[in-house]
């Protein structure tokens, strides 16, 4: 083999390994289920103030996905019964929450 032959094929493989380095990686995606538990206090100021509290039982399922971006998409699920302490009532109000999301972020540089 001569010198020129040599050269050009030591040259090819340095800058083909170079360029290999330089490939993304692929997205990583994540699929998570939650479940949260939380106390609700609201605070009602009509003639006669009154305190509801509670339990609030939310479920949300999300998708998340990072590659040169990060997208997020979240579905959530809630459910609370408040009670007052003035009221003869077993519950004073149901609320219910329904709730999706969808975050977008990418880098400027």
């Amino acid at each position: 083999m001569n010198k020129i032959t040599i050269i050009s094929f030591l040259l090819l493989f340095l800058f083909y390994s170079s360029a290999m380095g330089q490939n993304a990686e692929p997205a990583k995606i994540r699929y998570s289920l939650g479940y949260e538990v939380g106390l609700i206090q609201t605070k009602e100021e009509n003639l006669i103030p009154k305190v509801h509290h509670g339990v609030a039982n939310f479920l949300d399922f999300r998708i998340e996905k990072k590659d040169d971006s990060y997208r997020l998409f979240q579905f959530q699920l809630g459910y609370d019964k408040l009670k007052t302490a003035i009221e003869n009532e077993a519950i004073s109000f149901n609320g219910y929450c329904f709730c999706i999301m969808r975050d977008l972020k990418f880098n400027i540089f």
